[in-house]
């Protein structure tokens, strides 16, 4: 299947899901992070705000901005074609933005210095660590221009597929939290250990 192909299925199969099923499924999802002790060493996360059938783990974002880490979300500038990450104190501090999706109204950048981890979303993966996104780019041309930081794919286990066509210039991710794995990924980079 195509790139496009694999987007059309894997979008139709996680709509698909009833609500309960996807709210189940983000709890199992939120108790694999919990697992992992790796999140300790952070201070900073880059997050997505979930929109209609995406993995939606808000209260653990909660936990993390309670537990006193930055959390920071993306804005889009379509001119740019570039993704821009603003801090959030607390979650009242959103409006609609590109394409209707919550974006922070605040000023506070992201900076690259900082330690960082990032919550990835995306509509298929592989267990090798490529993903597939919505098509415009936005992720990868963010992680080529940064590469240090670590990234975790968030994802339902019926978005994840054995292999998926990945291009030069896509950017693997280093693990995948499903509803029923925790993966490290095959992209055989070890930096963050």
């Amino acid at each position: 299947m195509t790139s496009k192909e694999i987007r059309q299925v894997s979008c139709k199969k996680r709509n698909a899901l009833s609500e309960e099923d996807r709210a189940w499924k983000n709890l199992c999802i939120m108790k694999n992070l919990r697992s992992l002790s790796i999140l300790k060493c952070y201070s900073s996360f880059l997050c997505f705000y979930p929109i209609g059938s995406e993995v939606n783990i808000l209260p653990f974002y909660e936990e993390l901005l309670s537990n006193g880490k930055a959390l920071y979300f993306p804005k889009t500038d379509l001119l740019k074609h570039e993704l821009s990450f603003i801090r959030i104190r607390d979650f009242s501090e959103f409006e609609a933005g590109t394409m209707n999706i919550p974006e922070p109204t605040g000023d506070d950048i992201w900076d690259p210095a900082c330690k960082t981890l990032s919550f990835t979303p995306g509509l298929a993966f592989d267990w090798a660590g490529h993903r597939i996104g919505y098509g415009g780019g936005f992720y990868d041309r963010f992680f080529t221009a940064h590469k240090e930081i670590l990234r975790m794919a968030l994802a339902y286990e019926l978005q994840i597929e054995k292999e998926i066509p990945a291009e030069a210039w896509d950017q693997p991710m280093d693990y995948i939290i499903s509803d029923k794995k925790i993966r490290k990924t095959l992209k055989g980079d070890f930096r963050h250990e």
